[in-house]
């Protein structure tokens, strides 16, 4: 979503088109029951405060893809007729965002009882990679004017049937929590789902505006002021900075983003978690993160804000919108074993959970308050986001074979470099994910503060980490710092 001022960025017209695909709008009336102007939730006071410190909001959006069979032979006004569906009934996705000076953050959200969905229907001749690849790459340069829907939808479609559904959304629309449940809804309305499988459905009974006003009421307050102590606590445990190393001349463009694969390290933190019970794989994983930070930073401890779901409450489950925040998880690290470090961060990040539903006024009134009170010393700007997803794997025993095949996986780990940006929010994002067999770590850095080689070095150590994990049950944080030196010195 674009900041007050600037225009969305649409797709970019003729040079690169297929030529071959047949474009043609396809406007989609939607209704509501109810017209409603009132303050952003929290949740997307959080988006809005990070779109602010962002050049555009394409990185600040999600998308979901439905592919549908050719045997189906769906017709394309079907298939539009399903997404009118979904932004019927839920309010998210008929809501604008007006600007008011008066209000907190400049802005109120604004729930539409009717409008048009812009929505587009492709044809082509052949449905094949090709032609969901062009969709994908025009989608992803999709970002949001303020004053608009913030949604779209493409229907890819070959000889008068719908293959394909494509949404985009900005991230002030939903969460991932939300897009699971709209992928659900939309399989649902397509008539995709099979006899007798389980539908987790999104509520209509709890809709943004009502998070809102419970938010603004006595109770919201109370939530609130809850939260804020807790962050208060950790902000006061938290290292004054984590990037007190020399700053270095920063590369052009400024940041950089290097993700990790690796198939040997996620069957590395499966075995892990069995063997430390209670310790879920993302756990292992963010662990293995703080253990690694800490090995690089000094620091005797590690304080992250951690981007968590805010869903542990029954009427959330089902709300479509923003819910995440930051909770604040903080890990001491400086001679421990690598074993406590994981139950530490098991423990921390359940109570950060709990403590992740907060005013963004306050919290950063709160951040001026605690910096005043540390003598003007102390730095938050990093983040973590920890994600998993698809079927729990089936984890071999943990014996010398098990331990040999991870050592042979260790050879088809990639390490990849993204195109770099000039500006970000934070001088380190760190996305760490489970899915489809495979580790990723992804770390978007200021250069500045943490040079590419650092970067490179983090990321070539996770392997490395895990494996020792294994192998030494009494791997310490000194261990640690062994492996990521190792890295920096390749």
């Amino acid at each position: 979503m674009a900041r007050p001022g600037a225009g969305a960025r649409g797709r970019k017209g003729g040079r690169g088109m297929n030529e071959a695909v047949e474009r043609r709008p396809y406007p989609l009336d939607f209704v509501g029951e109810r017209s409603v102007t009132t303050q952003l939730s929290w949740g997307q006071q959080w988006v809005w405060d990070a779109l602010s410190n962002l050049p555009d909001g394409r990185h600040m959006c999600i998308d979901i893809v439905q592919p549908i069979a050719g045997e189906i032979g769906m017709r394309p006004e079907h298939a539009a007729r399903a997404v009118g569906a979904l932004v019927n009934r839920f309010e998210a996705l008929r809501t604008v965002f007006v600007e008011d000076g008066e209000a907190p953050m400049g802005l109120r959200q604004k729930v539409l009882t009717s409008g048009t969905l812009p929505v587009e229907v492709w044809t082509v001749s052949r449905f094949d990679q090709t032609a969901a690849a062009l969709v994908a790459a025009e989608m992803s340069q999709l970002d949001f004017a303020v004053r608009d829907l913030p949604f779209r939808a493409v229907i890819l479609a070959e000889e008068g049937a719908a293959r394909l559904v494509s949404l985009r959304m900005s991230h002030i629309v939903a969460d991932m929590w939300s897009a699971a449940l709209l992928r659900t809804e939309l399989r649902y309305e397509l008539g995709l789902t099979n006899p007798g499988e389980p539908i987790r459905r999104g509520s209509r009974d709890w809709q943004p505006v009502d998070q809102a006003e419970f938010e603004a009421g006595e109770m919201g307050r109370r939530v609130c002021d809850r939260s804020l102590q807790y962050w208060r606590k950790q902000m006061h445990r938290f290292p004054a900075t984590l990037f007190s190393r020399p700053s270095a001349p920063p590369d052009t463009p400024r940041y950089c983003e290097g993700r990790v694969s690796s198939r040997a390290s996620f069957a590395a933190i499966h075995l892990l978690s069995r063997r430390y019970g209670r310790c879920s794989p993302p756990i292992v994983l963010m662990a293995a993160v703080i253990a690694l930070i800490g090995a690089w930073s000094g620091t005797a401890s590690v304080g992250l804000p951690v981007i968590v779901s805010n869903r542990h409450a029954r009427r959330l489950q089902g709300l479509v919108g923003p819910l995440v925040e930051m909770g604040a998880v903080c890990v001491d690290v400086a001679g421990r074993r690598f074993e406590n470090i994981v139950r530490s961060t098991a423990q921390a990040s359940l109570i950060a959970q709990r403590h992740g539903l907060y005013d963004i006024p306050r919290y950063r009134d709160l951040q001026a308050e605690v910096a005043r009170e540390r003598g003007g010393r102390f730095e938050m700007s990093s983040y973590l986001n920890v994600r998993a997803w698809g079927d729990k794997p089936a984890v071999p025993q943990a014996d010398g074979r098990a331990h040999r095949a991870i050592l042979d996986l260790t050879e088809e780990t990639s390490v990849t470099w993204n195109e770099g940006f000039e500006s970000y929010n934070v001088k380190l994002g760190v996305l760490a994910d489970l899915g489809s067999g495979v580790a990723r770590l992804t770390l978007r850095a200021d250069t500045s503060a943490i040079p590419r080689r650092d970067v490179s070095a983090l990321l070539d150590s996770l392997d490395p980490l895990l494996i020792a994990a294994l192998r030494e049950e009494g791997l310490g944080q000194a261990g640690v710092e062994r492996i990521v030196a190792r890295s920096r010195c390749r």
